[in-house]
């Protein structure tokens, strides 16, 4: 059972916080409450989905919860959250026009982004005030090979993305009127060989970005630059303990009409872990 985890959290006063998990071979999402004294989690319902749900992500009014489901028809469901308990109510359910590993939105809420990793491409889907994606996407567009997420500054105007098979930071500039990406110049920054980007998130102050290296076990600073949007590294961090033993990870490809991604990408952060 493959698991992915996404947070809302209730009012500041009650400090509530609820957790979600997808359980991609069960096809539905865990519902747990974090108890405030403890931080224990309580189990809720397990509300049924799809085979293969597995990316999630929340908007920023805490109100929606979007999963993705990787197998066909490839679809992203809505579901609205109880703010009383955080149990989940489907919305719809829209097509995707790929097998989504990642999803993010802007933030306004209005845009909903996602990341195909077998098929090296973002796409931008419009968000109505009631949780619903659009039918059609805005755009989709093509990216290094394997992109693997997708995440917009606090700003709202630059969008990054990691591409673990190409070893680069893709940079787009948003239009948040019209919900289109648009390539930055450069349109990528390079990082060291055989890094594996993966994750990326930017600091609160919108001055620094963070990308994780999967296959080196590795964490990389950029400068942000703020009236460009483009990404200067400056500094490396890895997170391997030397006694670990291990050694950096290859990307693994994918065949012919599969998506291995889930198989094997998610195993192969080092080569001599297990």
């Amino acid at each position: 059972m493959t698991a992915t985890d996404s947070i809302a959290e209730g009012s500041r006063q009650d400090a509530r916080a609820f957790v979600y998990i997808s359980n991609a071979e069960d096809g539905d999402i865990g519902t747990y409450r974090m108890l405030p004294d403890t931080g224990m989690l309580q189990p809720g319902a397990r509300v049924p989905v799809a085979p293969m749900v597995m990316p999630m992500a929340v908007s920023h009014d805490r109100r929606f919860l979007f999963a993705a489901v990787r197998s066909k028809p490839f679809s992203i469901v809505t579901f609205a959250i109880d703010g009383a308990n955080g149990a989940l109510t489907r919305v719809s359910q829209s097509p995707l026009p790929e097998s989504m590993c990642y999803l993010s939105l802007d933030k306004t809420g209005r845009y909903l982004f996602a990341a195909c990793y077998a098929g090296s491409l973002v796409s931008v889907q419009a968000v109505d005030a009631d949780g619903r994606v659009a039918d059609e996407p805005l755009q989709v567009v093509a990216t290094g090979r394997h992109a693997h997420s997708v995440r917009i500054d606090e700003s709202n105007r630059f969008v990054f993305v990691p591409t673990l098979g190409s070893d680069a930071v893709f940079q787009f500039t948003f239009d948040a009127q019209l919900g289109r990406l648009r390539s930055n110049t450069p349109s990528l920054v390079l990082v060291k060989p055989s890094t594996g980007p993966r994750h990326v998130i930017t600091s609160a102050d919108n001055r620094f970005v963070y990308v994780d290296g999967e296959m080196l076990g590795t964490v990389m600073t950029f400068a942000l630059d703020a009236a460009t949007g483009l990404l200067s590294e400056v500094d490396s961090a890895s997170g391997v303990p030397p006694e670990a033993n291990l050694v950096p990870g290859t990307v693994r490809g994918t065949q012919p009409g599969r998506d291995t991604e889930r198989d094997q990408g998610s195993r192969c952060r080092f080569g001599g872990g297990s």
